[in-house]
């Protein structure tokens, strides 16, 4: 079940394998569980000093803003760039254009230069060229704001 930016998970536990019939009921003990992990916090893609890369398929996105779940550690980085169907990255989304992201967070809005709107890249196929260094990318997403405005943060 998804509640928030968590999976839950209920399980169950006894203390017996199969029926017990010569025990009392009172001694027979089981439980409901609840196994909480975050919602795209079990699985990652790791580069340590070596950089590493991913470049998506093309897709279509469903958001006015890029959301990253990443891990930056000490002296490493994380660095996005939207490229066409022609695999060139796209002027305002360079690598060069965003707003470094240095730390970890679970919901890092993607930021580029003023001007830079997303909004006008949907509907138009695109790619994501994701490079880190001594980090872990454990997930990106888009995700649709109230209204559309320009990526930026207080960085």
């Amino acid at each position: 079940m998804i509640q928030g930016d968590e999976l839950w998970f209920y399980y169950t536990g006894g203390r017996f394998y199969g029926v017990v019939l010569d025990k009392p009921s009172h001694r027979l003990a089981g439980a409901i569980w609840l196994a909480v992990l975050r919602r795209a916090g079990f699985i990652s893609l790791d580069a340590g000093k070596r950089p590493g890369q991913l470049v998506t398929k093309p897709f279509v996105a469903s958001g006015d803003q890029l959301v990253l779940d990443v891990d930056v550690r000490s002296g490493g980085y994380a660095k996005v760039e939207i490229l066409d169907d022609c695999n060139q990255p796209v002027r305002g989304f360079r690598m060069e254009d965003r707003v470094p992201r240095r730390h970890h967070d679970t919901n890092q809005v993607v930021g580029w230069k003023p001007d830079s709107l997303i909004g006008e890249r949907l509907e138009q196929p695109m790619r994501l060229r994701i490079v880190v260094r001594n980090a872990s990318l454990y997930s990106f997403r888009f995700a649709s704001s109230e209204k559309q405005f320009l990526l930026q943060t207080n960085e």
